[in-house]
C-alpha cells in the first residue's frame, strides 16, 4: 500500500533497551498485542508497540531463566503462558504471572543408549488433551503431558527425525513437516501416515518442509526450500494441489 512503511530494529550495545541480537529467528504476536522475538544468541525479547522498546530475557547461570539464548519458536497456551523452544536447550515453559521458567529436557532411545535431542524446531499446544506437541532436529515427534510432565517419543511412520512444522488438521489430527516428508499424525491412535502422491497421480517429492500454515480459507500451505504448495485433503486422499516456483496470486 502506498501509506506502508518499513522500520529496522538492530542491536545498539549503547542502548540496553534495544533488541539483544539482530539475528531473528522467530516472531510471535501473543493475545495482547505484544511481540516475542527468538533470537541466535540473544534469547527472548519482548516488545510492545506502545512503550516503543524491548525487554529482553537470557540464560543466567544457577538461576531461574531461559535454558539457552539460541530460540527456534515460541507459542502461547489458552492461559497466556508462553512456550519457547530452543536449540540445545530444550523445551522452556514461562509463566507470564510468576516470571518463572520450567524446563525440559529430551532425550530420545538410540542403538540402546539415551541421547539428548534439545534442538526444538516446532511445538504445538493440544488444549482439548492437555498435551504439548514437540518437533525435535533429530529426535522426531515428543508428546509432553503437561499435568504429569511425562514425555512420550514418536517416530514411526514419519521416516524421519526431523520434525520442523507442526499444525492441527481439526478432525483429531496434526499435519507434520519433516526434512524429509508431509504426514498426518493420528493423535487418539498415535499413528501417522506419510503424503506419497501429488493430485496428478505422482510421486510426493515433499523434502524440507520448515512450514506449515493454514490460511482463512482454511488451505494449508508448505514452505520449503525454493518453493510454496497447497495442500488439498479429505478423508481418503492426500494430495498436494499445486506448486508454486515463481510469483502467484490467490483469488
Amino acid at each position: 500500500e502506498e501509506n506502508d512503511s518499513f522500520t529496522s530494529y538492530k542491536n545498539n550495545p549503547v542502548q540496553p533497551e534495544s533488541i539483544s541480537q539482530s539475528s531473528v529467528r522467530c516472531i510471535f504476536r501473543d493475545m495482547q498485542g505484544g511481540m516475542w522475538l527468538g533470537t541466535f544468541w540473544g534469547g527472548v525479547n519482548y516488545y510492545h508497540p506502545l512503550k516503543n522498546r524491548f525487554r529482553n530475557m537470557k540464560h543466567v547461570p544457577f538461576q531461574n531463566s531461559l535454558s539457552s539464548d539460541v530460540v527456534n519458536c515460541i507459542v502461547e497456551d489458552a492461559e497466556s503462558n508462553l512456550w519457547i523452544g530452543t536449540d540445545g536447550g530444550g523445551l522452556n515453559f514461562y509463566n507470564t504471572t510468576t516470571k518463572k521458567f520450567t524446563s525440559y529436557s529430551l532425550k530420545v532411545e538410540k542403538n540402546n543408549q539415551k541421547v539428548s535431542a534439545n534442538n526444538i524446531k516446532a511445538i504445538y499446544i493440544d488444549e482439548k488433551n492437555d498435551l504439548v506437541f514437540i518437533g525435535t532436529h533429530a529426535g522426531g515427534l515428543a508428546i509432553l503431558h503437561r499435568r504429569s510432565g511425562e514425555m512420550e517419543y514418536h517416530n514411526s511412520g514419519l521416516s524421519d527425525e526431523n520434525v520442523y512444522a507442526i499444525i492441527p488438521d481439526g478432525e483429531d489430527a496434526l499435519w507434520i513437516g519433516t526434512l524429509n516428508t508431509l504426514a498426518r499424525f493420528r493423535i487418539k491412535e498415535r499413528k501417522s501416515v506419510a503424503v506419497s502422491r501429488q493430485k496428478d497421480g505422482s510421486p510426493f517429492q515433499g523434502r524440507r518442509i520448515r512450514v506449515l500454515f493454514r490460511d482463512s480459507k482454511q488451505r494449508i500451505w508448505m514452505g520449503r526450500g525454493k518453493w510454496i504448495a497447497g495442500l488439498s485433503s479429505n478423508r481418503r486422499r492426500v494430495a498436494v494441489a499445486i506448486r508454486y516456483t515463481q510469483r502467484f496470486t490467490i483469488k
